[in-house]
């Protein structure tokens, strides 16, 4: 297939930037890819029934795997040199091991698994519906229940959909969910602190090993962190829009946010930003957003798309 590269300039906040948006990959419009994620160069979608697709050479080609050991929807993927592990419905979760097999294995639960973190050691977490909080010492042959008590979290116990969860060095787990949640615990799952709340749901977060992150959501919201995730402030929220992905490198720096209908990216730790509504952008919804090359990230969403994008910072424009 003949790709497609579309450039557009913005001018906001006094910066103006170029985006470029390069699809890799166009499906068909029954097809929906929810999540990626990257070990170096290799790296793993996943979508709609069952569907895995693999890169090689950091998401600049896919091909799907022959044999899906599941046909039901997966919604979230994490990659290392030496495991990936895919979540999805009916709590069903995929393996692929140094093999390159995928095989599955049983979750105890039944609810929807909307997201995955590997971490050191062997640890995984694997977050979901109705405060579903899963937990793996090995490598996620097994799991187990963690779910925070949550009648010491929310008001009148209840159970919010978590949607994203991410695992530091040191084994600390950080979770991200409705009502702006943001919960962490430092002993496996054992206990959770509350760091964040707020209206907007969080369907997104990326923290990076220097302590900067972002968790992003609705109603515009980017939230963002210097001190690894224990405080948050929001930062410039440009437009109206259900933000459904965020990657971010050199420090945090760099900032790709993905959403319904819209893009944004920001070249200054969020400080500014240059905004894509370009086809097929502004036309469908992109969720998965990650990175295998610092210089741009690499998106999945509605109809099978897969997408890179690009930002390269301009001079700023000249004052009228």
């Amino acid at each position: 297939m003949k790709r497609l590269i579309v450039t557009i300039a913005v001018a906001w906040a006094g910066i103006c930037s170029a985006v470029d948006v390069e699809v890799l990959r166009a499906g068909t419009a029954h097809e929906a890819l929810f999540a990626l994620d990257f070990a170096g160069t290799q790296g793993v979608a996943v979508g709609a029934a069952g569907a895995i697709f693999e890169s090689s050479d950091a998401g600049e080609t896919w091909e799907p795997i022959a044999n899906s050991p599941l046909e039901l929807s997966l919604l979230g993927v994490a990659v290392t040199p030496s495991l990936s592990i895919a979540v999805g419905q009916m709590g069903s979760i995929a393996l692929r091991d140094t093999t390159g097999v995928w095989t599955t294995t049983e979750s105890g639960t039944t609810e929807r698994l909307l997201q995955i973190a590997i971490g050191p050691s062997g640890l995984a977490v694997a977050v979901g519906a109705f405060g579903t909080v899963l937990i793996s010492d090995a490598n996620g042959s097994n799991w187990r229940a963690a779910n925070p008590d949550w009648t010491e979290v929310t008001e009148g116990g209840f159970q919010p959909h978590l949607y994203a969860a991410h695992i530091a060095q040191d084994g600390a787990i950080t979770l991200a969910g409705e009502f702006g949640l943001i919960l962490r615990s430092e002993d496996a799952g054992e206990s959770w602190n509350k760091l964040h709340e707020g209206e907007a749901s969080l369907f997104a977060m990326d923290l990076l090993a220097n302590g900067t992150g972002y968790a992003v959501g609705q109603s515009s919201t980017i939230l963002k962190t210097t001190d690894g995730g224990n405080t948050w402030a929001p930062v410039a929220e440009p437009g109206k829009v259900l933000w459904l992905g965020v990657s971010a490198t050199d420090g945090g720096k760099n900032v790709a946010v993905t959403g319904m209908r819209e893009m944004v990216t920001s070249a200054n730790g969020g400080a500014s930003w240059a905004r894509s509504v370009t086809e097929p952008v502004g036309a469908l919804w992109f969720l998965g957003v990650d990175r295998a090359k610092p210089q741009h990230a690499i998106s999945v969403g509605q109809a099978g798309y897969i997408i890179k994008i690009k930002q390269r910072t301009a001079s700023p424009a000249p004052a009228s």
